[in-house]
């Protein structure tokens, strides 16, 4: 059973989508307006949901072209669609690329999720709020193979972390992104699900908190839920890679937009007990100081520190 405070969070997460149920209210009451002015009816749009705040939230059914007020948008799941007969339509579509970033990304981190010890692969670097965090040995993660080339992200990180919660907990804090800001205020300006392609990929769109020395860098990744046998995991873990997809959507004046590409693997060592692993690397973009780059790498996997005390804290206080 979720925590209630997880319950909470996860319940205000659910605000910002439109349910197949009430979907399908606005579908018929279109449909019934179409049909009593005698004209024929054809969808032209699914509903867009826009998301000026994490608690309010207009409806608007217009079919406008991508743009900074209507990136945040909230289609009918494909299973709805299919049911329903209505065509899966995405305002934004699947980078045509993502199929081989996605094998890629797989390729180069997979040893890295599955060495029995980061000591293997990585150099320690420090441990904060629970995570371990190493840098990859190679100062950026290379090709597998001999003499690998490197055709990755610049910077790269490695973290782990041991979270007193169930495996399931973790998993859907990870993947609920619209519920992000609710749990890590302090790093995320904005992360919303802008288009799923499927039950087990979405695109996302994520601001992060301006920090010393670094202004505010956003970063657009498609998201994946893989199987964990890809990146190592043994059976009953759990794996979801992000691929960088920096060009999907438009830049944000407000923010400088970052490239990144990750894979999170996640182990059960008990009913109550996850081990998480997380592989980053990034491109911030932008001037920054060599300093203000390391800082930057360093926050990636402070997240799964964040994860670890929002779940830890919501058990403690169920």
């Amino acid at each position: 059973m979720y925590s209630r405070s997880l319950q909470r969070s996860l319940a205000l997460a659910a605000c910002v989508t439109v349910s197949g149920e009430f979907a399908a209210r606005v579908h018929r009451q279109q449909q019934q307006q179409q049909e009593e002015s005698d004209h024929p009816y054809h969808l032209q749009h699914h509903v867009l949901l826009h998301l000026p705040s994490s608690t309010a939230s207009s409806l608007s059914t217009t079919a406008s072209a991508p743009s900074l007020a209507s990136f945040f948008l909230s289609s009918p799941s494909p299973a709805f669609c299919s049911a329903t007969a209505i065509p899966e339509y995405h305002q934004v579509p699947l980078p045509p690329t993502d199929a081989s970033d996605t094998q890629a990304v797989i390729s180069r981190m997979r040893k890295y999720l599955a060495a029995p010890s980061l000591d293997d692969v990585g150099k320690f670097k420090k441990e904060k709020a629970g995570v371990k965090i190493y840098t990859v040995k190679e100062g950026s993660i290379p090709d597998p193979g001999e003499g690998g080339t490197k055709t990755g992200l610049p910077v790269a990180r490695i973290g782990e972390a041991v979270i007193k919660a169930p495996l399931d907990q973790v998993a859907t804090l990870w993947w609920v992104f619209n519920g992000r800001i609710l749990w890590d205020k302090a790093n995320t300006l904005a992360s919303e699900v802008v288009e799923e392609y499927g039950k087990n990929c979405r695109l996302v769109y994520i601001k992060g908190a301006p920090k010393p020395m670094i202004s505010s860098r956003d970063f657009v990744f498609v998201s994946h839920k893989i199987p964990a046998s890809d990146v190592g995991g043994r059976v009953g873990s759990q794996a979801f890679l992000q691929t960088n997809a920096a060009t999907a959507l438009p830049e944000n004046s407000g923010a400088v937009r970052g490239n990144i590409n990750s894979v999170v693997l996640l182990d059960s060592l008990d009913a109550y007990t996850t081990r998480v692993r997380y592989v980053c690397e990034i491109g911030p973009n932008g001037w920054l100081p060599n300093l203000a780059v390391e800082a930057a790498a360093d926050d990636l996997p402070g997240v799964l520190g964040v994860m670890k005390a929002h779940l830890e804290s919501a058990a403690a206080s169920a």
